[in-house]
């Protein structure tokens, strides 16, 4: 039967009326088709909480109807966000999405706060506050009938919606009113929302009903269920999904793996696998060895961007000498050529040949600011006299990267303009120089001039500055990366990545209560991939269900070292409970596999442990594994 104020308000369009037992045309997919919740595309979530609402696409509008199902609230939810409301600090869009909660959960206690609110407040807290009174459905029919009747725009759809979601016949009655007046400026957004309230299958986008339905997902996120869950499991399953990212994760964190055998491991994953995350692992624990690759022509990076990450790598590490047949080999590469040349006099070599060739004229001026740098580096100072004119550049990030080189080579004139310009903040210059002293901050006279000028910085010059120094393991500007990570909302994609890195580098109790907290971000997943890197390196519990899945979803050579990992933090107890139980799914080849990897990281001991506590014979997959696992880890 199809709701009568459905009926008015198609009526009121001009829609022909649908007979009996019929439903309401639609022009998109059926309601079957839509799949699950997981699958209904969404908008990002920076658009989740505009201050200014604009409808979404009808394919975008059907996903936040279907993923409305999923979402509950408890009776926590009012406790927790009244916390978030009493913090300080808190971003407009979290507040927002507290108030919403406060109304889903009929927190009648607060109702005070979201009548004042709705008359008073200012942006997307006063539209929450008002959504929120037509969900808390408390009454509140004469405030939100007033605010319908004297506000206009998004205000006055919001405080339409919230009548019809109260379900008080006054509030619908007056929605009717507005939609069958075709002089009321609010009749079609009306009927839309009239349409809905009583059948949303067969609405249209609305302004108002995109900001309810987003501010009550972010709300049963953070406050709620969603599917009966909290939202960090179901995004951690979600997460656990993916074996692209389980590979990055156990990757970036071998580092922290220090056992016999991951080398051969990793070394196969160089050879055979994708991604940089394993090319960074192998320049952590193999730098030698992947040099030697390289010089002997057994394998070279596949495109510039692993050459990229190699390099970068190595001047992250400090690990120049042990690859230095790797970097002679990039100075050949010209898309990395003064990169190349920098590491290579870092660790002691003279590169005096691609120096003696170039022509800084015929070079663009990143090219320029790159050999700046690079000149930086080199042993013999007297390449800054050759290139000198790089002092009189028409770009300034050239001058200031020339000007540092100097620094570096601790030439009077060049280090007292380095310093006057990192410390007046007035200066042209000050930004360039500020970036070039960064991009050397390993370098202890660059280091030094930071930290003199990180004490009177702010904004996001202290952060950057902050980052670059912990990021080359100085202590000045942990608390301002902490500080910047654990701000409202958080930083994301490249630049959070960076603030991560550099806090991870000596990470202290403090800094892994920041990942903690953060992991996992929604739609962020190069964030979320650091993070859990960072948390699988020190074996935080936070990450062991990635661990897990990778365990037994992941190629042979990511599944053992994840049972490296889980082993090293777990110990042999951990794995046991995952033999006891191992996924329904699992085949014995994968038993096979999890066993060898007990038997090579645990050795003999572990096998005869194995044996007693699966209570098996030698007939069993892990058991035939782990004495495999067993005599392989002899023979190292």
């Amino acid at each position: 039967m199809v709701p009568f104020p459905v009926l008015f308000a198609l009526a009121l369009a001009g829609a022909s009326l649908p007979g009996p037992g019929a439903s309401l045309p639609w022009t998109g997919p059926s309601a079957q088709a839509l799949g699950t919740p997981a699958a209904v595309p969404v908008p990002e979530a920076q658009e989740v909480l505009p201050d200014v609402a604009v409808p979404p696409t009808p394919e975008a509008w059907r996903g936040l109807l279907q993923r409305d199902k999923t979402v509950q609230f408890t009776a926590r939810t009012p406790s927790e966000a009244r916390a978030v409301l009493g913090a300080e600090g808190i971003s407009a869009q979290r507040r927002a999405a507290a108030l919403m909660a406060l109304g889903c959960a009929s927190a009648e206690g607060e109702r005070g706060r979201l009548e004042t609110l709705a008359r008073t407040g200012q942006g997307i807290e006063r539209v929450a506050s008002i959504l929120a009174l037509g969900e808390m459905n408390a009454g509140a029919t004469a405030l939100l009938l007033d605010i319908a009747g004297t506000e206009t725009g998004l205000l006055r759809d919001a405080a339409l919606l919230a009548l019809l979601r109260d379900g008080r016949n006054a509030g619908r009655r007056r929605v009717e009113e507005i939609a069958a007046d075709p002089s009321h400026p609010a009749a079609l957004g009306a009927r839309d929302l009239l349409v809905q309230a009583f059948d949303p299958a067969a609405s249209r986008p609305t302004a108002a009903g995109s900001v309810l339905l987003r501010l009550r997902w972010e709300a049963a996120r953070e406050f709620g269920l969603v599917e009966g869950q909290a939202w960090k499991v179901l995004a951690i399953r979600e997460l656990s999904a993916a074996p692209d990212l389980l590979a990055e994760v156990v990757m970036g964190a071998l580092p922290g793996l220090r056992r016999p055998g991951v080398a051969d491991h990793l070394l196969n994953q160089v050879l055979h696998g994708r991604g940089t995350a394993r090319l960074r692992a192998a320049v952590a624990v193999i730098p030698r060895e992947l040099s030697d690759l390289v010089a002997n022509d057994l394998w070279r990076p596949a495109d510039v961007a692993e050459w990229r990450a190699i390099l970068d790598e190595i001047d992250r590490r400090r690990v120049e000498r042990l690859a230095v047949d790797l970097v002679r080999a990039a100075i050949e590469v010209p898309e990395v050529r003064w990169r190349a040349v920098e590491l290579a006099g870092l660790a002691g070599e003279e590169s005096s040949g691609p120096l003696l060739a170039v022509d800084p004229s015929q070079l663009d001026a990143q090219g320029r600011e790159q050999l700046a740098v690079a000149l930086g580096a080199v042993p013999d100072a007297s390449w800054l006299t050759r290139f000198a004119t790089l002092a009189q550049d028409p770009d300034p990030a050239v001058r200031a990267a020339f000007r540092v080189a100097a620094l570096r080579h601790d030439q009077r004139k060049p280090t007292a303009e380095v310093e006057e310009r990192a410390t007046d903040p007035d200066h042209p210059e000050h930004r360039p120089t500020i970036r070039a002293l960064l991009r050397v901050a390993r370098d202890p006279r660059a280091g030094v001039v930071l930290e003199s000028r990180f004490g009177e910085s702010s904004g996001e010059e202290k952060v950057a500055i902050a980052t670059g120094l912990c990021g080359v393991g100085r202590l000045a500007g942990r608390a301002t990366v902490r500080e910047a990570l654990s701000s409202d909302p958080p930083p994301r994609g490249a630049d959070a990545v960076e603030l991560v890195r550099a806090l991870a580098r000596n990470g202290s109790s403090e800094d892994v209560e920041v990942f903690r907290a953060l992991f996992p971000r929604p739609d962020d997943r190069e964030l979320d991939v650091e993070l859990a890197r960072a948390l699988a390196e020190i074996g935080d519990s936070a990450v062991e269900p990635l661990l897990r899945s990778a365990i037994w979803n992941s190629e042979f050579d990511v599944s053992v070292l994840a049972v490296g990992l889980l082993f090293d933090h777990g110990g042999p107890f951990a794995l046991l409970r995952e033999l006891q139980d191992p996924p329904i799914s699992a085949a014995s080849s994968d038993l096979r596999r999890v066993g060898f990897a007990v038997g090579q990281w645990g050795g003999p001991a572990e096998y005869e442990r194995l044996l007693r506590e699966l209570r098996a014979t030698s007939a069993h997959p892990a058991v035939q594994g782990a004495w495999l696992g067993a005599l392989a880890s002899r023979t190292r």
